[in-house]
């Protein structure tokens, strides 16, 4: 898998913020009401981002967009920050990139939209474990527990 280049600074804080496509479709009815349901599963879920590179990882930064990553058109790993923490995300660029801006005298600003391949969100277990307060196996463990006392008191 492709990798974003290590020597590179990862994205400003500054405009770093994830948008996510509404799943939703909403149907009018002729009763006035409406109705809704679930266009897709899958959330499409892009971010826009500010870099800011000196003269040499500007250069790498355009080489690697250019030959390594076949003008944005193929996936790479990066870390990014999410609500899920620093974590490295399967991503790729939506359109070129802008820029370079110059920013100060030897900086470059580039911005950039990124797709995500998969929406930045717990999975069940984890949902389950984080509403809970405790792992999923652990409260599973309980519950049995509680229900073989249970079974046993009335009906053993």
């Amino acid at each position: 898998m492709i990798q974003y280049p290590a020597e590179l600074p990862l994205p400003l804080q500054e405009g770093y913020g994830l948008n996510t496509a509404d799943p939703m479709r909403a149907t009018p009815m002729v009763t006035g009401r409406t109705r809704y349901r679930i266009r897709h599963r899958r959330t499409p879920t892009s971010a826009s981002f500010s870099f800011n590179f000196d003269e040499e990882e500007a250069a790498l930064f355009e080489g690697w967009y250019e030959w390594s990553i076949n003008l944005g058109l193929e996936w790479f790993e990066m870390p990014l920050q999410t609500p899920l923490g620093l974590q490295v995300h399967l991503v790729h660029f939506k359109r070129m990139y802008g820029g370079g801006e110059l920013a100060q005298i030897k900086r470059w600003r580039f911005t950039a939209e990124l797709e995500f391949k998969k929406r930045p969100v717990y999975t069940e277990d984890q949902y389950l474990g984080a509403a809970l307060g405790m792992p999923l196996g652990q409260f599973n463990d309980g519950l049995q527990g509680s229900l073989e006392k249970w079974y046993t008191r009335y009906f053993g």
